[in-house]
């Protein structure tokens, strides 16, 4: 019967046919959506998704991740439910449960984490703190609400240090989101955490906030190391990541010959670390020839073994720059032993 009709209207009738079937499917998803958060026992089912987990999270999740053609009024009307959930039960959530909701929240548009933030903070869960910074760093940038973004996180960490419980704070989550959203004001923060804890991630947010400020700080980071530590093919006293990234950064901004620590450069550049040893390499190389003289005085002030190494590189790969440098070591040092070796390496 069909293969009698004109091509045309097979064509149109199939068309058709295709459009119907659309409609219904969208229909039948938009009935769905309806049906489910619209549904009185939709908070019971949010609950047990976040208590239960399994198949019951797993739809959650997908309703949040599939929304209907419109989906602003159901996705605005689940996150409305999951903020009144984390007030009503973040405080004795465990930690897979704390876990579970943020995961859900993470999927809504996010225009109230800052309610969610404080609520997360009084879970006693381990992870509530990583997990609450974490919901921030993923919140989408507003342009319009920066400003009120950075006095939020300012006012958190100001009150946490009036509080005395800044160290819970200190997570890389919390430095990547001063970093994104460029709150300078809580640089001395930072400061502290790197102390405290060494994450790389502290060092990448104070270059970010202050390149060329920074430098004298993390110059003090880095004489944390006892020199007999870097003898060693692993540090123990701080991260070695986050002396790799100081390194680096002291490439461009180094630190002030005036800093009291800047002969721990030299440590560094005798480490058994290599790719820390020929990062400080290059940095001593780049202060050396404005500041010879003041580099051989700090080099002489370091351990016997730090000098012969010093000195062992010259031999190894010449430069100008360490040349210049041993030459004034030579002048100055009481050592007869250093200064004989320095002699050997003339030509």
């Amino acid at each position: 019967m069909i293969a009698s009709l004109p091509l045309i209207f097979v064509t149109l009738l199939l068309s058709a046919t295709l459009l119907l079937s659309a409609c219904q499917s969208t229909s039948s998803i938009a009935q769905m959506w309806q049906n489910t958060w619209h549904s009185d026992d939709q908070e019971v089912l949010m609950v047990r998704a976040i208590d239960e987990g399994g198949e019951v999270f797993l739809r959650q999740s997908k309703l949040l991740q599939e929304p209907p053609p419109s989906p602003a009024h159901f996705l605005a009307d689940a996150e409305r439910r999951l903020v009144s959930l984390f007030h009503s039960n973040a405080a004795h959530w465990n930690q897979a449960q704390l876990l579970r909701a943020t995961r859900l929240y993470g999927l809504t548009e996010q225009k109230h984490s800052s309610l969610v933030f404080s609520a997360m903070l009084r879970s006693s869960a381990e992870e509530s703190y990583s997990l609450a910074w974490q919901l921030l760093s993923t919140t989408p940038l507003r342009q319009q609400e920066l400003e009120s973004n950075r006095a939020f996180v300012d006012g958190i960490l100001s009150q946490a240090l009036r509080q005395g419980n800044i160290q819970q704070h200190f997570v890389p989550e919390m430095a990547q989101v001063i970093q994104a959203w460029q709150v300078r004001s809580v640089y001395s923060v930072l400061r502290m955490a790197l102390f405290k804890k060494g994450d790389p991630e502290f060092v990448h947010a104070m270059i970010h906030l202050k390149p060329r400020d920074c430098s004298e700080d993390l110059m003090n980071y880095l004489a944390l190391v006892p020199p007999e530590d870097l003898r060693q093919l692993s540090l123990n006293s701080i991260r070695s990541s986050s002396a790799q990234a100081i390194l680096e950064h002291f490439a461009q901004h180094p630190p002030s010959f005036g800093h009291p620590h800047i002969g721990k450069l030299f440590a560094y550049g005798a480490s058994r670390q290599t790719t820390l040893k020929n990062l400080a390499l290059k940095v001593i190389d780049q202060l050396t020839p404005e500041g010879a003289m003041l580099m051989a005085y700090s080099l002489m002030q370091q351990p016997p073994w730090v000098q012969m190494a010093i000195i062992t590189e010259g031999g190894r790969q010449s430069t100008p720059q360490r040349l210049l440098l041993l030459r004034h070591l030579a002048q100055i040092t009481p050592d007869e032993n250093i200064a004989a070796e320095i002699a050997l390496l003339e030509p």
